[in-house]
């Protein structure tokens, strides 16, 4: 509105170039930054272009977008995309068995506001997301828990406000080794990158080594996110909710063998699923695997 009594023409520009300038104008009003500083250089453009002496103004043009440029690789740097990952078989960053709190949920794209809510009743603790079954070929259908880590010093009033918001009660143990890999955090930009970067390689890295590894838990601390994939005791990272529960077969000898070929298709199921994940050579399978296939 407030330039509705300008006239583009005044400054040289033909009709064309003055639905361009407002186009991009609402562009740099609304749009985030990398939008924002690309609509303001293309404005740039289109009023020096629009000159009778448009050569003039070449050395300004080139500085713009020299200063663009520069500050794209910076925000990228700053983001870790030139990070070296770094993914190998160490000890996880947590010592001793942990007590966390956490929600369980069936769908991925609801981890992300349980995740928020974690942060949000207790900014000053570590949060986690652990994604259980396939999580590399159906997202939309992977059990996620999410929480935070309870420390020790956390304060009653805190927890039962946990407690009260729906979060359960749950143990991590202490393991010697892990398959683990490391990335600045920031925001959440990169946060984005690093899922992008580390998740296809850690999963090269299982695969390529042959290892029982899983399932993968993100853990975020004041300023670095952890990817962890356990390589003992891995049933016990698992939700309760993400296990598979079989209800006994019904007492009546006709429905018997009814109910026995339906349990005995949903093990399978879970059997396939599991090997899929679980990339592992029989010599180095661990009793975690082995007691979850007994279950299954």
């Amino acid at each position: 509105k407030s330039f509705s009594n300008f006239s583009w023409r005044e400054v040289g520009i033909g009709e064309t170039g003055s639905y361009c300038l407002v186009y991009f104008y609402f562009r740099f009003s609304r749009s985030r930054i990398f939008n924002s500083l690309t609509s303001f250089l293309i404005i740039i453009l289109i009023v020096m272009l629009s000159y009778q002496h448009y050569v003039e103004y070449f050395s300004t043009i080139f500085l713009g977008f020299g200063l663009f440029f520069a500050f794209v690789l910076f925000i990228l740097f700053y983001h870790g995309v030139f990070y070296k990952v770094d993914v190998r078989v160490t000890k996880p960053p947590f010592t001793k068995d942990v007590f966390v709190v956490y929600k369980f949920t069936q769908n991925y794209a609801s981890s992300r506001y349980l995740l928020t809510e974690a942060q949000t009743l207790a900014p000053q603790l570590d949060s986690f997301s652990i994604y259980h079954e396939d999580f590399y070929q159906t997202r939309k259908q992977v059990g996620s828990s999410v929480g935070v880590v309870i420390s020790e010093k956390m304060e009653e009033t805190l927890y039962r406000k946990l407690i009260h918001a729906g979060f359960k009660v749950a143990v991590f143990p202490n393991i010697d080794y892990a398959v683990v890999s490391s990335f600045p955090l920031k925001n959440q930009y990169s946060l984005a990158v690093a899922v992008y970067r580390i998740y296809p390689r850690l999963k090269q890295y299982i695969k390529a080594n042959r290892l029982c590894a899983h399932p993968i838990m993100e853990l975020y601390t004041k300023d670095t996110v952890f990817f962890i994939a356990p390589l003992s005791k891995q049933f016990d990272f698992y939700a309760e909710e993400a296990l598979p529960v079989y209800e006994g077969s019904s007492s009546e000898p006709e429905d018997e063998a009814i109910v026995d070929e339906y349990e005995c298709s949903k093990c399978h199921y879970h059997q396939n699923a599991l090997i899929k994940q679980c990339c592992c050579d029989p010599m180095l399978h661990s009793s975690s695997c082995d007691r979850r296939k007994r279950a299954l």
